[in-house]
């Protein structure tokens, strides 16, 4: 079998984790994006492999093993700079936002989104930086600023509009409209 064909093989367990993380199938997708990731170490395909630890990293974090999923994020952030893949350096950092957002690191997740959202910047990734500028609003909620929570939540929320996301939208109104009867204010 071709090194390219090894990868399109990979490339389906990559795609079936994702539906199984967004399924909440965990064990199903760390062991999807595990078999593509053997796939794509034999096809040597830098790129790939940073998409399946980046895969990996969602998958721990949703089976509450921060560890796991902060060490697959950096593994995935090695390989999307290897292959010079900005998005998928973005997409990296804001997982390891989110893996130190869940342990309490606040000050240390940060730099993460900020990494994140500038990288986004320069993928042109709108729904990058919605993500990212969400992921910022939910930091500073946590960290009990609210004018720039809702800020972040307004931004995040005009990106998606911009990113066609309706799901992302939903979000962001779901927050600010909790943010904005905490604040006294009208979501009008």
């Amino acid at each position: 079998m071709s090194a390219n064909d090894v990868s399109w093989q990979g490339n389906d367990y990559n795609k079936l984790g994702w539906v199984y993380l967004r399924l909440d199938k965990l064990d199903k997708a760390k062991t999807s994006y595990n078999k593509a990731l053997d796939l794509h170490k034999r096809a040597n395909n830098n790129l790939c492999q940073g998409n399946d630890y980046n895969g990996l990293g969602h998958a721990y974090l949703g089976l509450h093993e921060p560890n796991k999923a902060k060490t697959s994020f950096q593994k995935a952030l090695e390989f999307h700079k290897l292959a010079n893949n900005v998005l998928g350096q973005g997409n990296d950092y804001c997982g390891l936002g989110n893996v130190y957002l869940s342990l309490g690191k606040l000050q240390e997740a940060k730099p993460s989104f900020d990494k994140a959202l500038n990288l986004h910047k320069v993928a042109n990734s709108v729904l990058g930086q919605g993500n990212d500028l969400h992921e910022l609003g939910k930091l500073y909620l946590k960290m009990s600023q609210l004018e720039d929570a809702k800020r972040m939540f307004e931004k995040a929320l005009i990106m998606h509009k911009r990113a066609q996301y309706p799901a992302g939208q939903k979000v962001d109104e779901q927050y600010l409209d909790e943010l904005l009867s905490k604040l006294g204010q009208s979501s009008e």
